[in-house]
């Protein structure tokens, strides 16, 4: 080797050393004990950049193979994005912007991709962007932890969370906690410092809480959120949780009241019941035949059904949950005069409770809590109608005309065993409304089937007797034969006699 090659290798060997370090690479047994000292930004710190600079150091006498940043924003639960950098860095800046107006928290570690080594946690810091907001700009905070109509057992303080909507960093918040919904009796209330979007409190066993915060900057308050409440449970004696589905029951025949006696088939998942009609089952059955109806109210109510006031729920995932914090009775009940606009079916209208079973419009169920924990589930199942109409197989021949009288002209003729839609029923009489070959007409079969009520049409000035060629409702007289009737309805006595042998026929008595 030349002495000028050497010469060259003597000065290049001290500046690879200078570069790297004079510390050798950790070993395993190392990165359990490295310690990763934050420098900035600083706890508490306003970034002015959205892309800030991250810097740290350590006193260790290894150096490892990364470092590894993580941030997310304060109002989650996971430490959101990581980011790496080598192991001779101390410092870093993320490789996309961060959100304006925003509580984030950062730490670091060391880190080995082979094996997945991790060091020590560094400690976790909190840092903000700004720019502060101006007094005119202030938004109504959103609340993030915990979720609304949370149960809560801590061992000592909880952390409560809310994030800031807008483009920029309130200079503090206001706080409320209150035993009421309207803050009338307030438990706890102040100012926060330091732009914190969290506080941690604490609160009497066995209490249900009203929580809800306004921006601030300076002297003025923007609008307060929307009011969350929670209830503060570490004695398992002194509460109750009741819950449940608010689901959609399927039945393709679910209908008007019809009586038992009509003979036809039910769908599956269908079944009817004297007094109701046709409904589903009332069984939850996610795999088959229900979904969840979301958005519905429920209501709570003191002492038993009918009650409501207390505390109510808009089943916001297709499930209620109610903590309740007094022995006694209560009412869960739901209305089916409200909208659920999610699933887009407007009021719920017509149908049926399948559970509990019901055909008036409240569904309603009266629970007794008694002292100790006790976890009641209360399933709610709604059954839309299907049909607008009640599906009926005549039992005989039977005309069907222009009005609810026999004198009206006749529209069209039926037949034993024909299935016809009864649309309604004319009020004060057993004329059903009906559409026979797309044509509306009024055909009298007698029973009252809790159809929707019609009124009567206009009757014409003069209403024409039936004509010879329609003999099947007429009158008998001299010249008129029994045999000339041919339902069971028009057969007249005493002249004549209904004769059920064959297919039936009207025969002089």
């Amino acid at each position: 080797m030349s002495k000028k090659k050497l010469a060259l290798i003597l000065v290049i060997i001290p500046i690879v050393f200078l570069t790297a370090g004079c510390d050798p690479i950790c070993t395993t047994a190392e990165y359990a004990t490295f310690d990763v000292i934050l420098d900035g930004p600083a706890d508490g710190e306003i970034v002015s950049s959205l892309t800030p600079t991250f810097s740290w150091h350590h006193t260790e006498s290894c150096t490892p193979e990364q470092f590894s940043v993580s941030i997310s924003w304060a109002d989650t639960s996971n430490y959101g994005s990581a980011f790496y950098t080598s192991g001779f860095n101390s410092f870093l800046s993320p490789e996309s912007a961060l959100k304006p107006g925003r509580e984030y928290t950062w730490h670091a570690y060391s880190y080995r991709t082979s094996g997945l080594i991790y060091g020590k946690i560094s400690e976790f810091r909190t840092f903000y962007t700004g720019p502060v907001c101006s007094q005119n700009s202030l938004l109504a905070p959103e609340l993030k932890l915990p979720h609304d109509q949370s149960w809560i057992s801590p061992s000592s303080s909880y952390k409560f969370q809310w994030y800031y909507p807008g483009n920029c960093l309130p200079a503090s918040y206001t706080f409320e906690f209150a035993s009421d919904p309207n803050f009338v009796n307030i438990l706890k209330s102040g100012v926060t410092s330091n732009h914190f979007m969290h506080l941690e409190e604490s609160f009497p066993d066995c209490s249900t809480v009203y929580w809800r915060i306004a921006a601030r900057d300076g002297s003025t308050v923007g609008p307060f959120s929307d009011t969350y409440s929670f209830s503060w449970v570490t004695n398992p004696n002194c509460s109750a949780e009741i819950r449940g589905i608010v689901y959609q029951d399927q039945c393709s025949q679910t209908n008007f009241l019809i009586p038992l006696g009509n003979q036809f088939v039910l769908d599956p998942n269908c079944k009817i019941t004297g007094g109701i009609g046709i409904h589903a089952d009332g069984f939850w059955d996610i795999e088959t035949e229900s979904t969840e109806l979301i958005d519905v109210r429920v209501d709570l109510g003191a002492g038993p059904c009918p009650s409501t006031g207390l505390d109510y729920q808009d089943a916001p995932y297709g499930w209620y949950e109610f903590i309740v914090l007094t022995p006694g009775e209560y009412c869960v009940s739901i209305t089916n005069q409200q909208s659920s606009s999610s699933n887009n079916i407007g009021d719920l209208g017509n149908g049926i409770w399948t559970e509990p079973l019901t055909n008036q419009d409240i569904a309603g169920i009266t629970i007794t809590l008694g002292d100790g924990f006790q976890m009641i589930n209360q399933n709610f199942g709604w059954d839309k109608i299907e049909q607008i109409f009640a599906p009926w197989i005549l039992e005989e021949n039977t005309n069907c005309r222009a009005g609810p009288d026999t004198r009206y002209h006749l529209v069209e003729n039926t037949h034993a065993g024909d299935t016809i839609p009864l649309l309604g029923q004319v009020y004060g009489s057993e004329w059903k409304v009906t559409v026979i070959n797309g044509k509306k007409c009024y055909i009298l079969i007698p029973g009252d089937f809790g159809l929707e009520i019609v009124q009567s049409p206009p009757k014409p000035t003069d209403i024409p007797k039936a004509k010879s060629a329609d003999k099947s409702e007429e009158e008998p007289s001299g010249d008129t034969q029994c045999s000339d009737f041919n339902t069971r309805s028009s057969c007249p006595a005493p002249q004549c006699k209904w004769d059920p042998a064959g297919t039936g026929s009207c025969v002089n008595n």
